[in-house]
């Protein structure tokens, strides 16, 4: 497969420069939202829809790991915070990059940051789809890990159920 095919072109990049930074700290990560969908469009030959951005699950074993990374990224590519969500980061070309820290950052099925806006998400499901319902898949030249379709329907139930009012828009696809 090759970016253009899954409609994701324009986030090539981010997601080479996440990914090596995630080599460099020893950070395992997946792909998941609509990156996994159109993935899953091209491997049946359907047409894939683009996309607003990047959601990566990063397992992360604590917030010193998690704010390194967002560091790094933010110091080598010029990325910055959202203000609107604490586990977001933006391009230089606003591009947006979900960071969904789970595993051992997790108390209590919660993962709780400093920052603006959104501070608190529940992960729920996360560890089990990392463990459980990944697909291997090269894109270009590089190698990812993405979240399989029961994986990605797992993590929509739960994600619906933990904000209902907030995920109307899941409801429809």
């Amino acid at each position: 497969m090759d970016y253009k095919a899954l409609a994701i072109a324009e986030f090539k990049e981010v997601l080479l420069q996440v990914s090596e930074t995630c080599k460099e700290l020893g950070i395992e990560y997946f792909i998941v939202g609509a990156i996994a969908r159109n993935i899953w469009y091209v491997s049946n030959d359907k047409n894939p829809s683009g996309t607003k951005d990047v959601d990566l699950g990063v397992y992360i074993a604590d917030i010193k790991q998690y704010n390194r990374l967002r560091a790094i990224l933010s110091n080598k590519y010029n990325y910055t915070r959202s203000a609107e969500n604490a586990f977001c980061l933006l391009t230089p070309e606003g591009k947006q990059i979900d960071l969904l820290p789970f595993g051992e950052i997790e108390k209590e099925g919660q993962v709780l940051i400093e920052g603006k806006g959104l501070i608190n998400i529940n992960l729920d499901g996360f560890k089990e789809v990392f463990e459980l319902g990944l697909d291997e898949i090269r894109i270009g030249k590089e190698i990812y890990k993405a979240c399989s379709i029961p994986g990605m329907i797992i993590l929509k139930l739960i994600a619906y159920d933990d904000r209902p009012d907030e995920r109307i828009k899941d409801v429809r696809y």
